[in-house]
């Protein structure tokens, strides 16, 4: 089983972040917490029981982390803008997951152990902390306890996520991959630079596209 779990957007600071989103969607992202193994921290709302939506970037106050930081973090500028960053899935079997995609020659990296709060999960990690697939691929998570989702107790603000394009100069291992995986409504995939673009539903009617 492999699911639709989150988005993740990136800026160069949280505050930054928070307040460029705050400017395009008129929305206060609600603050989450802190990763210590990886020196980042986030906002997070839920978009629904099982799915939730997320800005990740480095904690400029933790230590430095003594491994690469994950999705890519280390090459944010501190002035980077608000960025669609990763496109995340969740699975009930992550290695037998990270095996099928190294099949189709895309390293996910290898399951690492993670938790804050009350939540503990495993996440797909490459030794260098990029996103896989040029920056644009899927990352891969599994809850340990997956029921209740952590999204049921996260704010809810109204943001859905309604679109999700991939862009790539090689779409098809994406492509098969997301078949092997069995997908359902995977992402739209196109040829060109390598880039994400995700369209959200605001509560107040408008769609804003980052």
């Amino acid at each position: 089983m492999v699911e639709f779990d989150h988005v993740a957007l990136s800026a160069g600071t949280l505050a930054s972040g928070i307040e460029a989103f705050r400017d395009l969607t008129g929305i206060e992202l609600p603050r989450g917490g802190e990763h210590p193994l990886m020196s980042t921290h986030n906002c997070v709302t839920s978009m629904g029981p099982d799915t939730f939506f997320e800005l990740i970037t480095v904690d400029p106050d933790a230590p430095d982390p003594g491994r690469a930081r994950w999705f890519g973090l280390d090459s944010v500028a501190a002035d980077a803008p608000l960025h669609a960053r990763a496109i995340l899935y969740r699975t009930d079997d992550i290695e037998g997951a990270i095996a099928a995609a190294r099949e189709l020659g895309i390293d996910l990296g290898e399951p690492l152990a993670l938790t804050r709060g009350t939540m503990s999960w495993r996440f797909s990690v490459r030794d260098d902390g990029a996103i896989p697939h040029q920056g644009v691929g899927p990352m891969l998570l599994q809850w340990d306890q997956p029921d209740p989702h952590p999204a049921s107790r996260m704010p809810e603000l109204g943001i859905r996520v309604t679109g999700m394009e991939i862009r790539t100069p090689d779409p098809a291992p994406l492509r098969a991959l997301f078949d092997a995986w069995g997908v359902e409504d995977a992402p739209i995939i196109t040829q060109g630079a390598p880039g994400l673009t995700f369209t959200l539903a605001l509560p107040d009617g408008r769609e804003v596209r980052i």
